[in-house]
């Protein structure tokens, strides 16, 4: 008589006495393992497969595995190969259509190979992990003896041998190398000032490929241009000269290389911890190329989303060296056995250490500057300004203040009268001249004569005639 039993509940229990093992329940199992697939069958319990061959390499110099990972989900097997000559691979084996795949193949020399196994060195962490931002899998690794690495199996699969950098297949994404650059300058409408009582820091950071984001860059220096003048106002004792001068900035920035999709700019405030996105730039909408310089206007008239809390404080990405463990915990990577940091030696294997010392003192830098002067031609229509002992470098900022009075009285054809004007303008300098004739010439002055000419002709008044 043949004896079946379903094990309906799929659950093997060891817990209890093979007499109390409640129905549904088994206490043991060879051979066998638990579906986990995305279909119905979900849970079921399927026979195992022993050691068959199921695909075969080529590769000489007898090659050796060093490790494998399986993905249940897309039926497919991952391992990890190097040769006696040091030559690396990844293979991919998909049991559905029983095809094998190269991921990467690295035959390089000893000092430029990029893959870089060891058959010493076994992978000790793998996983294949679905990326829900590009909806295509990832394959990680580690093994102890290079960083730890990350390629998008698809993509992978296009690079060629040899066809492919450490950047490529590292987990370590790298942010802008320094802060933005930062260049004030005033609109054509110079009446809307949204940043004439505030301070700005400058950043920025990369989005890649897979969707991760890098550490923000440094930040620039708070951005302010007082006016030049002292003026309080004595009826509310406000100090009418901490307004800023400008009403825009340009931001520059590096596009990042091939691996970078978007450019995301941001902000803060000295008075709050939070991050702001002033802008995500997408490379193929923009038509950027890689590892060009760009700007971008920023006049703060927008609302802007803030980055989480902890944004601030992610000065960098503490990605280990190397590690000997890998696994995930709650969607989150994490790292064993680690190697962390550099020490500071001016070549490998010196024992002789860097040793950092250094003194830090206060130092007040004298911000006067040059005072220049102006004169007006004898039919008041002509206004000079004098050059002389400037020096005209970049970053250096030019503050022209204007005071003008029309007369009381108009005659033909200057028929307007009673009219005044009193304000500041500035343009920093975005690059040295070595004369005044070469900067009437630059871009530079044509700014400044266009914001003085919509400085004017917002803020001048006049008496029409009747």
């Amino acid at each position: 008589m043949k004896i079946q039993n379903t094990f309906s509940k799929g659950k093997m229990n060891k817990d209890f006495d093979e007499r109390l093992v409640p129905q549904g329940e088994y206490v043991d199992a060879l051979n066998i393992r638990v579906a986990n697939t995305l279909s119905s069958d979900v849970g079921a319990v399927e026979n195992e497969r022993g050691n068959t061959k199921l695909t075969f390499i080529s590769e000489a110099n007898s090659p050796v595995c060093i490790g494998s990972v399986s993905d249940e989900v897309g039926e497919k097997i991952y391992w990890f190969v190097v040769n006696a000559a040091g030559h690396s691979f990844v293979y991919e084996y998909n049991s559905e259509t029983e095809t094998m795949s190269v991921l990467l193949q690295d035959t390089r020399g000893s000092s430029t190979k990029v893959l870089n196994f060891n058959q010493y060195y076994k992978i000790t962490g793998a996983n294949v992990v679905y990326n829900t931002s590009t909806n295509q899998n990832l394959l990680l690794w580690t093994d102890g003896y290079n960083p730890p690495r990350c390629i998008n199996i698809e993509r992978a699969k296009t690079y060629g041998a040899n066809s492919f950098i450490e950047d490529d297949i590292n987990l370590y994404k790298k942010p802008p190398k320094k802060a933005p650059s930062v260049t004030p300058y005033s609109t054509a409408q110079i009446t809307e000032n949204a940043v004439k009582e505030q301070y700005f820091a400058f950043s920025y950071r990369y989005k890649y490929l897979d969707g991760e984001y890098s550490a923000l860059s440094s930040f620039t220096d708070y951005q302010f241009t007082p006016s030049t003048k002292f003026r309080l106002d004595y009826n509310t004792m406000e100090n009418l000269s901490m307004l800023n001068l400008f009403n825009a900035y340009r931001i520059g920035f590096d596009t990042g290389d091939k691996r970078v999709t978007d450019i995301q700019i941001c902000y803060k405030n000295p008075s709050s911890n939070l991050i702001y996105v002033i802008e995500n730039l997408n490379k193929k909408e923009k038509g950027y190329q890689n590892n060009t310089e760009k700007t971008y206007s920023f006049s703060n008239k927008k609302i802007y989303r803030a980055l989480p809390d902890d944004e601030l404080g992610r000065i960098f990405d503490d990605v280990p060296l190397t590690a000997k463990a890998q696994d995930f915990i709650q969607n989150r990577i994490v790292y064993g056995n680690i190697t962390k940091q550099y020490d500071l030696v001016r070549e490998e294997g010196d024992n002789n250490k860097i040793k950092i010392d250094y003194t830090a003192e206060k130092v007040s830098l004298a911000q006067d500057g040059y005072e220049g002067t102006s004169s007006l031609s004898t039919n008041q229509t002509l206004f000079t300004m004098t050059f002389t002992n400037f020096q005209l470098n970049k970053g250096y900022s030019l503050f022209v203040g204007l005071v003008l009075e029309s007369d009381q009285a108009g005659s033909s054809p200057n028929l307007y009268f009673n009219g005044d004007f009193l304000g500041d303008n500035a343009v920093e300098l975005t690059e040295s001249y070595s004369n005044a004739q070469s900067f009437s010439n630059s871009n530079d002055f044509e700014q400044l004569l266009n914001a003085l000419t919509n400085n004017v002709a917002a803020l001048g008044t006049t008496t029409s005639p009747p």
